[in-house]
């Protein structure tokens, strides 16, 4: 037996019946129609981010993109698809490159390239200074890798590259914390956008 659900019409107050299956419903009254996915987008994006939470990458990206089927601009869940590509739990772990290991680099940079383009003009800066960020966690993680091996050389030649690593290293963590402090003090703007970009240009 399928489950109803009862809703009130908001232009004449008229009682409207959704069974499991309905996305539309149409008030028999007045004629109305209401998307529900629209007036539960907001009940959608708290239980995706309560299944990152949990890792449960899966079914976040799941709702996620039924927000973006009707919303496709909606940039809460252009996010969500980018950190769930990446397996990334929330935009905290960016902050620190450390946390970032093991990540789904390609897929996440691939995510956030396509989330630019479908993006509002004033969202689509962040994607971009986003997928270098994921760039430069992925190069971090190939020098922490590359230090690894390299100090395992017992010659001094090996050691002074490996300590150069090191400070390169370093480095990379750095700009990623600048990068996000841009974006945190100047949101999406441009000049926001400016700055980070500046300061990835100095490392490339």
């Amino acid at each position: 037996m399928a489950h109803l659900t009862t809703y009130s019409c908001r232009n004449c107050g008229g009682v409207l019946i959704k069974d499991q299956l309905q996305e539309v419903l149409e008030c028999p009254f007045c004629g109305n129609a209401y998307d529900l996915v629209r007036m539960h987008s907001d009940e959608y994006l708290s239980r995706a981010q309560v299944n990152m939470q949990q890792m449960e990458f899966h079914a976040a990206k799941e709702k996620y993109e039924t927000v973006l089927s009707k919303d496709p601009q909606n940039f809460e869940a252009l996010l969500g698809l980018v950190l769930c590509s990446g397996k990334v739990q929330s935009e905290n772990e960016l902050r620190t490159p450390e946390k970032m290991k093991d990540r789904a680099f390609d897929e996440m940079m691939a995510a956030a390239k396509d989330a630019q383009e479908k993006a509002a003009p004033e969202h689509a800066g962040y994607f971009s200074v986003l997928y270098q960020l994921a760039e430069l966690s992925k190069r971090h993680q190939l020098t922490d890798k590359r230090i690894e091996s390299l100090s395992e050389a017992s010659s001094d030649k090996f050691q002074r590259f490996a300590a150069q690593d090191v400070v390169r290293a370093s480095y990379y963590s750095l700009i990623c914390v600048l990068i996000l402090a841009a974006l945190a003090t100047g949101g999406s703007s441009h000049a926001s956008r400016a700055e980070a970009r500046l300061i990835i240009k100095v490392i490339l």
